[in-house]
């Protein structure tokens, strides 16, 4: 184990894992753990990695945590979460957040969110997929761009929920 900075690693640090910086890794840092930046990385399971300020801290297992203060709290097994503040509190089990402030609140397990809005998305169902923001086709665009469309599943985008949804019917109702 290695750890570097002021209170690194000072307890409990597992084998094989890296703490830099101020407060990282500095209690309970698991096995074949990685925690970069100030106060990231306490509470990790082991196979995490967090870097970046209070990020990853109470990681389970196989968790990333990539920005200022990404998986700051309650990350589950094998989630990630990669942007400012993204999946910062709740996030599920295999859940994946990109984007600032990406599930910051709230994210179910096995559930994705892609966020460039600049304000929190969160996304509490799951096996479910919040996309923000999905640009408008314009009406009068060429329709010979359409060409390369097939007939087949649907994506449907709901504007209250920011959920993409697969609508298998290949009908669109109204």
């Amino acid at each position: 184990a290695v750890a570097i900075g002021a209170d690194a690693g000072l307890t409990s640090q597992g084998n094989d894992s890296v703490a830099l910086g101020f407060g990282a890794g500095k209690s309970l840092q698991g096995p074949s753990s990685v925690a970069i930046g100030a106060n990231s990385g306490s509470g990790q399971g082991g196979d995490n990695v967090a870097v970046g300020f209070g990020a990853g801290d109470n990681q389970q297992a196989g968790a990333v945590a990539i920005g200022s203060n990404a998986g700051a709290s309650s990350q589950s097994f094998d989630a990630v979460s990669i942007g400012i503040g993204a999946g910062a509190s709740r996030q599920g089990r295999s859940a994946v957040a990109i984007g600032a402030f990406a599930a910051a609140v709230g994210q179910a397990a096995n559930s994705i969110v892609v966020n460039a809005t600049g304000y929190p998305l969160d996304n509490e169902a799951t096996g479910s997929c919040k996309i923000a923001p999905i640009r408008d086709r314009e009406i009068d665009e060429d329709p010979d761009e359409d060409e390369f469309l097939t007939p087949g599943h649907v994506l449907l985008y709901d504007n209250a929920t920011q959920e993409v949804i697969k609508d298998a019917s290949g009908f669109l109702t109204a």
